[in-house]
This record gives C-alpha cells, sequence and structure tokens, in this order.
C-alpha cells in the first residue's frame, strides 16, 4: 500500500494512493481437486475532500481495480456530511459503486468452489442522520441504504458450493447505531 496527500487549498485536500495484493490457493492430495492458483490485484485510487463552507464536508473518490483475473474495473464514490454544530445533529449521505473479484476459496475451495462465478458489481445509496448527547459521549445514527448488486456470490447450503445469483439482488434497509463512552478512557 501507498498513500499520500496533499492541501490544495484550505478547503481542498487531494489523496491518492496504490495497493497491490497478490493471493495463492494451494491444496494437494483433495480427492482429486488438487488446486493451486494465483490472483493478483492492483489498484489506483484517488479522492477529493472538499470543505466548501464551514461544518459541511464532501468528498468524491474514482478508483481503478487491475484484476489479473478479470481484467480492469473502475468505481467511484460520492459522499456529504453537514454537522449542526449548535445541537450536534449530523446529517449525511454517500452515493457509489463497487467492484468484487470472487475470493480463491470460493472459486476453488474443493467441493465448494465454482470456477465459473465471475466479479459482483454493485451500486448503493445512502441517508441518514446522527445525533450527540451529553457532551458527545453518546451518538446515535439512523441510515437508510440501498444497494443493488449484479451477480452476487453466495454459498449455497442445498447444493453445497458457492455460486452466481443472476441478474440483479436488492437490499434496502435501515441500519441503527448507539455508541456510549462510558468513561473517558
Amino acid at each position: 500500500d501507498w498513500q499520500g496527500s496533499f492541501d490544495a487549498a484550505e478547503w481542498l485536500v487531494l489523496q491518492y494512493g496504490a495497493d497491490h495484493e497478490r493471493q495463492n490457493a494451494q491444496a494437494t492430495d483433495n480427492f482429486g481437486t488438487d488446486t493451486d492458483n494465483t490472483h493478483s490485484l492492483t489498484a489506483l485510487w484517488r479522492q477529493a475532500i472538499v470543505e466548501p463552507v464551514s461544518d459541511l464536508i464532501l468528498t468524491a473518490g474514482l478508483r481503478h481495480d487491475i484484476h489479473s483475473e478479470f481484467g480492469d474495473h473502475t468505481t467511484y464514490r460520492g459522499t456529504g456530511a453537514y454537522l449542526v454544530e449548535a445541537t450536534g445533529t449530523r446529517f449525511h449521505s454517500s452515493f457509489g459503486t463497487g467492484f468484487r473479484a470472487p475470493s480463491l476459496y470460493e472459486l476453488y475451495a474443493p467441493f465448494f468452489g465454482d470456477t465459473s462465478l465471475q466479479p459482483e458489481t454493485s451500486i448503493s445509496f445512502d441517508v441518514g442522520v446522527g445525533q450527540e448527547f451529553l457532551d458527545g459521549r453518546l451518538v446515535t445514527d439512523l441510515t437508510y441504504f440501498i444497494i443493488d448488486i449484479d451477480d452476487l456470490i453466495e454459498f449455497d447450503t442445498a447444493a453445497s458450493r458457492y455460486r452466481q445469483v443472476p441478474g440483479t439482488t436488492r437490499s434496502r434497509g435501515v441500519e441503527a447505531s448507539l455508541d456510549y463512552a462510558v468513561t473517558d478512557e
């Protein structure tokens, strides 16, 4: 991994980076399902963090993945957050796309893997509100989310193996959280 940042202006930070990962799966004497496979993933990314006015933070990010088996994929994400400092209320939202190649285990696991699996791609959106109480020691958050995943990879318990779900899998819901700092430590 490598990352850097540059303060372009008082209200603008530019971040950038690269990462590389190499994975190897090896299994022998596995009832005829021996495997020795390697995949690598290299990514280049950049992000801008903008604070056009006090307490409003916007981000825009772009990532380009280069997968040794599944090729090039570009994804993006944008976020926004606004803090009402007087009340400790924070409004937030994000929108983005995603890419996930099948893991070596999902592809080559003895008995469970499926070498025909293809990458998942996704699009997601969320919007929510957070609230601080007790001088920031108690923080609550409520977020509505939407995630659409094309070609979802899942474990099929009936068939006892990984499989690709054709089409789009839709998830909608509400996520609630509560954080409480019991002590200063």
